[in-house]
């Protein structure tokens, strides 16, 4: 592998990497933590309807920013990777998970901490804000889907081969 393409698997997982950990801050942002009270040394959401509700809107917003940063940066890498597809391809692989990654390692690290184990020791009717997690494991791949979407669609439909030469005609006598 070239020097030349080196450098640009790696400015393309490098960007991807920064997206994410802005998406972590973005996702926690943008989410309201649920409140909740403690009972018998657990936590539970109160109001119950709102705690899960808040709850759901965690793994919802992940998925609509993670899904929307990887429609963007993969757009963006599919556009410039002119004569380097396979190269950006792998980049893009790569790059887009260690950003779903950082999106939830980040979103978590700034969001409230669990309350289940902080409950334990406490009394009852004591309130806790719940704590930021996505449920399910196929919304990991959000970033990750996001991103190949648009490189499958340029990829597939936009031909960026060089015309063929025309071949002259052969000449009648």
């Amino acid at each position: 592998m070239s020097r030349q393409l080196t450098r640009w698997c790696a400015a393309v997982v490098l960007v991807f990497a920064l997206a994410g950990a802005a998406c972590g801050w973005l996702w926690e942002w943008v989410w309201d933590a649920p409140t909740g009270v403690v009972v018998k040394g657990a936590w539970y959401p109160d109001p119950w309807d709102a705690g899960n509700r808040a709850a759901f809107s965690g793994t919802g917003w992940y998925v609509a920013i993670a899904l929307t940063a990887g429609l963007l940066l993969g757009l963006g890498a599919g556009l410039r990777s002119r004569g380097r597809e396979l190269a950006t391809l792998a980049a893009v692989l790569v790059g887009s998970a260690l950003a779903g990654a950082l999106m939830y390692a980040v979103g978590v690290w700034l969001a409230p901490a669990d309350p289940e184990p902080m409950a334990a020791g406490l009394a009852d009717g004591q309130r806790l804000r719940g704590s930021l997690s996505v449920s399910g494991a196929t919304s990991y791949a959000a970033f990750t889907v996001g991103a190949l979407l648009p490189l499958a669609v340029l990829y597939l439909t936009v031909t960026r081969r060089p015309a063929e030469p025309r071949t002259a005609e052969p000449t009648r006598r």
